[in-house]
């Protein structure tokens, strides 16, 4: 057989059934009764093949293998996936590929003709192709887990890491983990506890302490009034999400997230056997979530919505935020409030979504505001009718949070002063940024409200963020996560960078930026 990657493809294409080939757009196109199916492109300098993909294949696949994965122009907004074969390609997988595209494009009679079980790499149903030990082994590993895509801002900072203990310098903007260590009093408070020598579960729903002291926290900063037994504290944020899908929906569910949004949304909502559906945000809109996006999305069982958001910072603004709670409980949709960035906002009002909808699902977190990441321990308002049936989910799942991380969270609310001082330093590095990026080509940020996140168009400098965060890695030092993680579709030109280091760290990245690429 030929080597030539066309001629390959060719083989491919013309041996499914009916399939013809003619000439469109200057490179040839692969169809079944006149309807494509492949089109292979080299518009950008290298070969790729264009495929039909099933729902949320294209991010699936894009998420685990961005190098070789992208969202081609034009159809990509179609769900149609881009596949590199100019990199020693698996033939076997684009074939797999290729045959999927062809069933779901070709007439019924015709696609029942290519059996799936002639595929030698089966494909899950959610499209991610099997891996190849799965093959032989199928208890191997479990579906839920294909669907999973890597989180690549971790794995930008495990590569960071791998410099740094080379020898190299890395300016670290990867990870949106503040540089500052836990607040002295949170500390000494966990090591007080640590000093007594037992470190004991505690109950399912948390230290009641902590609960008390977290629905105050509600009373004082929103002047809304939260009954302690409604708070659930968590390990982190993240088993909150899980405590919260588990709770509210049933396999098959469709629940509405933004785009671009927080990856791990997407991936816990797979791992759970649920349907992520993505609002995709406006410019016109200030890429916030609106009313008319949630209407016209179909057959909705429930809404997430983040604010200030990850990776753009957008803040929604409280009117905003109370039509969002008025539509959700109109069309009789729980509500799900990310709130895990609050208090951290630049001359902006941020609101909760408990001052419109007393039964939202409010997620939060010390981990951000309190530069508390590692110490995993988080919180969850629910309605009443949840307390119980996330206990039982938490006493199994969990059992309790750390009891070290809740004896320090429960000071961590007396320590403002010192947080303050640290948002300050936020609001600082903000500045250095918005100041100095566009004019390096980095293009126009999504707003930046809050977090600590500037999340850029690239577009102008590459069409790969994916290599391009690589490259600026290996060649200015400077690390940032590629927006193929927060954005499917539209993220092979944008990079999220934190600035939640220090100001010279981002002074540092700014020089090393400039003379990196002027």
């Amino acid at each position: 057989m030929s080597d030539d990657p066309i001629e390959r493809l060719r083989r491919i294409c013309l041996a499914l059934p009916e399939a013809s080939e003619k000439r469109a757009w200057g490179d040839p196109t692969f169809r079944v009764r006149d309807r494509i199916f492949a089109m292979p492109k080299s518009g950008d300098g290298r070969l790729s093949v264009w495929m039909k993909a099933p729902p949320h294949a294209q991010e699936i696949l894009i998420g685990a293998d961005p190098a070789r994965f992208f969202a081609p122009p034009y159809v990509g907004p179609k769900g149609w996936v881009g596949m590199r074969l100019d990199a020693a390609p698996d033939w076997e997988e684009v074939r797999a590929l290729v045959t999927r595209s062809y069933r779901l494009i070709a007439p019924k009679r015709l696609a029942a003709r290519v059996a799936k079980s002639a595929m030698r790499i089966e494909l899950a149903s959610n499209g991610i192709p099997i891996d190849r030990d799965a093959m032989t082994n199928s208890q191997k590993i479990s579906r839920r887990v294909q669907a999973v895509a890597p989180f690549l801002a971790m794995d930008v900072m495990a590569a960071a890491a791998a410099k740094v203990r080379a020898g190299d310098s890395v300016i670290r903007m990867e990870v949106g983990q503040p540089s500052a260590p836990a607040p002295r009093a949170v500390i000494a408070a966990a090591q007080s506890a640590l000093a007594d020598g037992r470190v004991p579960y505690t109950e399912a729903l948390g230290m009641p302490a902590l609960r008390e002291r977290i629905a105050r926290h509600y009373a004082e900063t929103y002047g809304v009034a939260v009954a302690p037994e409604r708070v659930v504290v968590t390990t982190g944020s993240s088993a909150g999400f899980v405590l919260a899908f588990l709770a509210l929906f049933d396999a098959g569910a469709r629940v509405a997230v933004p785009q671009p949004g927080y990856p791990a949304y997407r991936s816990i909502l797979h791992a759970l056997d649920l349907v992520p559906v993505p609002l995709v945000l406006r410019r016109a809109d200030r890429f916030a979530p609106t009313s008319a996006l949630i209407r016209e999305a179909e057959n909705l069982d429930g809404v997430l919505v983040m604010s200030p958001a990850n990776p753009s910072g957008t803040v929604i603004a409280p009117a905003r935020l109370a039509e969002l709670c008025a539509t959700t409980k109109a069309l009789g949709l729980p509500f799900i409030s990310d709130e895990i960035y609050h208090g951290l906002s630049y001359g902006v009002p941020t609101a909760t979504a408990l001052q419109f909808d007393p039964d939202a699902v409010v997620i939060n977190s010390f981990s951000k505001f309190y530069c508390m990441t590692g110490w995993r321990v988080g919180w969850m308002v629910v309605p009443e009718t949840l307390v119980r049936p996330i206990e039982r989910l938490a006493q199994n799942l969990y059992i309790s949070a750390p009891y070290l991380s809740q004896v320090a969270a429960l000071t961590a609310f007396d320590t403002l002063d010192a947080i303050g001082a640290i948002r300050d330093g936020y609001a600082e590095n903000r500045k250095i940024l918005l100041d100095a990026l566009p004019g390096l080509g980095l293009g126009e940020a999504h707003p930046v409200d809050g977090a600590f996140y500037l999340y850029a168009d690239v577009g102008r400098l590459t069409d790969d963020a994916t290599a391009f965060c690589r490259r600026m890695l290996d060649e200015a030092g400077v690390a940032a996560t590629p927006g193929l993680d927060f954005d499917p579709a539209q993220g092979h030109h944008h990079v999220r960078f934190s600035f939640a280091g220090s100001q010279g760290e981002c002074t540092e990245a700014v020089r090393r930026l400039r003379a990196w690429l002027c």
